[in-house]
């Protein structure tokens, strides 16, 4: 038996790798001691530990730190890439590194990996629940200078050009927030998720594998985790909100290129002198669509969101003010491969909406999809803008011509009413109540909107008498990922009259009106 490598097995079970963990727990500093002795007590696998000097600032202290790192077969520190290696802090080059401009010109060009330790935290608050992590109020999450942080880094990626593929995140809030604020969206990984005691070499390999892997042609990969996950994997220690840049190398081994503080973001942009370096402090960065690699994998299973033709529809005026509205019955059901889910994270005095999708081996897609707001007549929760409705002239051969009149942003409780017909449907109502936490369609269901509800109406008070396309759209600013977006509006056909509104469903009518081959109403 090899008595060094079981001695130091024992200490790092019993003594490093407790103080290790308490980095979700505990603040920055507890985190360092334990992370600088993680590569001294780590057992050697082929050769004594490797010195890896100038990595940088010690994030407590702001001076040069010497890193003890672990030898293990897929860790480099040697022979970095030329030019890449330290802060990218606009200063002068040393020791013949390139400075600033010369580190965001060859993340430009694509094919590293870059792990995020998550933006700051709130340092009163500490994780009591490391079981249910959809449970935010049992976390340590991000401080409004976490925010910020992770704001201004997503903002010069995008400013800067650098190109992002693959988005991995721990499934601790604080990562997946960090993730969101950033990129707009992630793939939430286990792997990443903290390093239990029971898992250390799981997670150490699974890093390593993420960290050696090439990414896409011409992208970045990007993950965002903890300060443990990376000392044990490659022997640094980074502080909260810090990014560390590694390029993937032949055999499974990575070279660490690179480090970025969270200050040096809005640096880097100014430096350079780009503009577009302001970042909304209140504004959540969108992806509008799926990346074409997530959008074309089949393990993802997403919704498909069609709109039905609108029906009830009847005229109500309004006295004294003499105003006029029609008022619909609204019905959106989901035809997709998987549920419409989304969840509310309370943040900046406003609760931002995360779409989460599920993929065939069980784990989620988050993307940040819009805002929840309270609805006052309804006493409950609100997606907003998930759906539009418009009245619309139409030309002599009745295509839609012009919007006369509109709902403007019309907001929904999105739950399950009732089911539809489709092989694939849940057999039970999933979603069912209002909250600010979790609503969704479920596959084969329904979320019917009743015309005597508030808000079911459109203004039609100077709409001159004739015949209109009443169209129903929903998600019409595509805040949400799904199969196919082309379904996602219903067009009737309907007279007004003088007090009154009804529905022109016959055919012969149509032709009489619009000529022959018209395509008559939606069914």
């Amino acid at each position: 038996m090899n008595i060094r490598f079981t001695q130091q097995r024992f200490l790092l079970s019993w003594i490093i790798l407790p103080a290790v963990l308490l980095g979700l727990l505990v603040p920055l500093p507890i985190v360092q001691a334990a992370g600088s002795y993680v590569g001294l007590f780590l057992p050697p696998r082929d050769s004594a530990p490797i010195q890896a000097t100038d990595l940088g600032s010690s994030p407590a202290s702001g001076h040069p730190a010497t890193v003890s790192t672990p030898s293990h077969p897929f860790v480099q520190v040697e022979n970095i890439s030329p030019g890449l290696h330290g802060y990218a802090s606009g200063r002068k080059a040393v020791d013949g590194q390139l400075e600033s401009q010369a580190l965001v010109t060859a993340l430009q060009k694509g094919g590293y990996v870059v792990y995020f330790r998550h933006a700051s935290t709130e340092r009163t608050q500490t994780d009591t629940d490391t079981i249910r992590l959809n449970n935010c109020s049992t976390q340590r999450n991000l401080s409004d200078q976490g925010r910020v942080e992770a704001r201004e880094a997503g903002n010069a990626f995008r400013v800067l050009q650098i190109p992002v593929g693959q988005v991995y995140a721990s499934a601790y809030c604080r990562t997946r927030h960090t993730a969101h604020l950033a990129f707009g969206w992630a793939e939430i990984r286990e792997d990443l998720t903290g390093v239990p005691a029971d898992k250390l070499e799981d997670r150490q390999a699974a890093l390593a594998k993420m960290l050696s892997t090439t990414p896409r042609p011409g992208k970045n990969t990007i993950l965002v985790g903890h300060g443990e996950n990376i000392a044990v994997t490659a022997g640094i220690v980074i502080g909260e909100g810090e990014a560390a840049i590694f390029s993937p190398l032949e055999d499974g081994r990575f070279s660490l290129v690179g480090r970025i503080r969270p200050v040096e973001w809005k640096k880097l942009v100014s430096t350079l002198s780009l503009p577009g370096g302001a970042v909304d402090s209140m504004v959540d960065y969108r992806v509008e669509k799926a990346p074409p690699f997530l959008a074309n994998d089949p393990d993802l299973l997403m919704p498909d969101l069609q709109t039905l033709p609108p029906t009830d529809v009847v005229y109500q005026a309004i006295q004294p003010n003499q105003v006029e509205l029609i008022r619909l019955t609204n019905t959106i059901s989901n035809a997709g491969i998987g549920p419409l889910e989304i969840q509310g994270i309370h943040q900046d005095e406003k609760t931002t909406v995360i779409q989460r999708i599920s993929k065939a081996d069980g784990s989620v897609v988050e993307q940040v999809a819009g805002e929840f707001v309270f609805h006052p007549t309804h006493d409950h929760w609100h997606f907003e803008n998930f759906a539009r409705y418009e009245i619309w002239s139409l030309t002599p051969a009745g295509e839609l011509e012009a919007l006369v009149a509109s709902s403007g942003k019309v907001s929904f409780c999105l739950r399950d009413n009732f089911p539809i017909n489709l092989p694939n449907k849940a057999p039970r109502p999933v979603y069912t109540i209002c909250t600010h936490g979790t609503q969704g369609i479920s596959v084969g269901w329904t979320d019917v909107y009743e015309y005597d509800l508030p808000d079911q109406t459109i203004d039609i008070t100077n709409v001159p008498v004739g015949v209109y396309a009443l169209r129903s759209v929903t998600d019409p600013n595509n805040q949400l990922w799904e199969l196919d977006d082309t379904n996602n509006a219903a067009t009737i056909y309907i007279e007004i009259l003088p007090g009154a509104v009804q529905i022109v469903r016959d055919p012969e009518v149509l032709e009489q009106l619009f000529g022959k081959g018209f395509p008559g109403v939606d069914t």
